[in-house]
């Protein structure tokens, strides 16, 4: 605790309390069930696991407000009372542990039902956006595929979905979790209004303006602020910044949207990077530096350390234009949350692989156990199967999406003497396995 007296300070956020500055950032785990949507025991053994770890609070991987337009195969949908069972059972595997869950709510926009493959795609699916586009942008957005099925939204069909958000607000509640947290960032809807690469409508939530451009996003806030009350934790997901076009939001215009939303009425910001052709893979940065970062480097990047806290700088930008607490991303941990919170460059941190590799950190690092932490390599396995609509999976940690914990791997009732022959990942994980029997 000593040496961690930043990062495990308890802090509050209206009735809120998290027990240390460190968060489970939102990830899809593509373990719902298939066929509807809903809550799996999978998904809840994963939640339970984080929470009895030591995590300060969980924020969950983004949930459809609408389905099957908005969502797609393996993603939690709350878009309807039907899936309030699911719901109240995930809430309350993470207050067993007194750690706080705020679920966080989304539709896919554009990218709904992506990517297709054989029999996949609804017959006549078409994705929606503010705008459709071109087939030589589809073809940078969509990995190639200049074919996507896309229309634009019409205005009556924008408040509609404004509603179906308030509607799965009011659920969340309902079901006992301790917030929610829009889904401001990526190539989703709501970002697919902010920002200038998805957006060319020329009426009132058109790229005309950044008050129009952000016009969407306000509507949903104060469409589930109504809905929620006061007093309710009501919080924003927003891209920092979009690197890689011309078009791509800026760190400036990511300030006065941040402002423009804390005035109606959110908690906190989470703030992450988005990135379009060489820099599509920004949010992941071993994919984005290997073997070395693009070139020519974008100057705004060219002094950040792609390892480690690398959209850091984007949350500190937040931060300094708004009151309520900011949140950063970027391969983080205990020492790097320590330092990055105690430089004020954000109120906490969230974290991902590392949890999926240990999901036991938070506690292991509070009590000074270092070397019993198992490390996240940085494989991407988890992430390869996130994009392939596989329930995730990690090298280092064979228990993630098979048991509420190693449960499967406890000591054997008759020790034995093993060889490990190989190396890597496998062999790490086949020498800990091993260890217990």
């Amino acid at each position: 605790m000593a040496k961690y007296k930043r990062a495990y300070e308890p802090w509050q956020i209206k009735k809120v309390k998290f027990k240390n500055r460190m968060l489970k950032t939102p990830q899809d785990m593509n373990m719902a069930d298939f066929k509807n949507g809903s809550i799996t025991q999978d998904l809840l053994d994963f939640y339970e696991a984080l929470a009895r770890g030591g995590i300060g609070g969980i924020i969950t991987e983004q949930c459809m407000v609408d389905a099957p337009q908005g969502s797609r195969d393996g993603c939690i949908n709350v878009h309807d009372d039907s899936m309030l069972l699911g719901m109240r059972a995930l809430a309350e595997a993470a207050h067993k542990y007194d750690c706080p869950i705020i679920m966080q709510i989304n539709h896919l926009g554009p990218n709904a039902m992506f990517p297709p493959y054989p029999g996949h795609l609804p017959k006549g699916f078409v994705a929606v956006a503010p705008s459709d586009l071109d087939p030589q942008t589809k073809k940078i957005l969509f990995h190639g595929m200049s074919d996507w099925p896309l229309r634009s939204l019409t205005i009556g069909e924008i408040k509609d979905i404004v509603v179906k958000y308030a509607d799965a607000a009011e659920r969340i509640k309902k079901a006992g979790f301790d917030g929610v947290e829009l889904h401001g960032d990526h190539y989703y809807l709501m970002n697919s209004f902010l920002s200038r690469v998805w957006n060319r409508r020329d009426d009132e939530y058109g790229a005309g303006s950044l008050e129009n451009r952000c016009r969407f996003s306000l509507d949903v806030l104060r469409a589930c602020r109504e809905r929620v009350g006061d007093d309710y934790l009501l919080a924003v997901k927003l891209n920092g910044a979009e690197y890689g076009v011309p078009e791509g939001t800026t760190s400036e215009e990511c300030q006065q949207f941040a402002k423009w939303l804390e005035a109606a009425g959110a908690d906190y910001f989470n703030i992450v990077a988005d990135g379009y052709a060489a820099y599509a893979r920004i949010a992941i940065a071993e994919q984005l530096s290997y073997p070395e970062p693009p070139k020519p480097i974008i100057k705004e990047l060219a002094s950040i350390d792609f390892k480690q806290g690398m959209n850091v700088h984007l949350a500190a930008a937040v931060k300094k234009v708004v009151s309520v607490p900011v949140i950063a991303v970027g391969k983080l941990d205990a020492p790097l949350a320590e330092k990055f919170i105690s430089e004020g460059k954000c109120d906490a941190v969230a974290i991902g692989r590392r949890l999926f590799a240990d999901p036991d950190y938070p506690n292991k690092a509070y009590e000074g156990r270092d070397e019993d932490v198992r490390p996240c390599t940085s494989c991407i396995t988890c992430e390869t199967r996130m994009v392939e609509y596989e329930g995730v999976r990690c090298q280092v940690n064979a228990a993630l999406g098979r048991g509420s914990d190693n449960e499967r791997f406890a000591p054997a009732a008759e020790p034995k003497k093993v060889v490990v022959v190989g190396g890597g990942p496998a062999g790490m994980e086949a020498a800990r396995v091993l260890a217990l029997v």
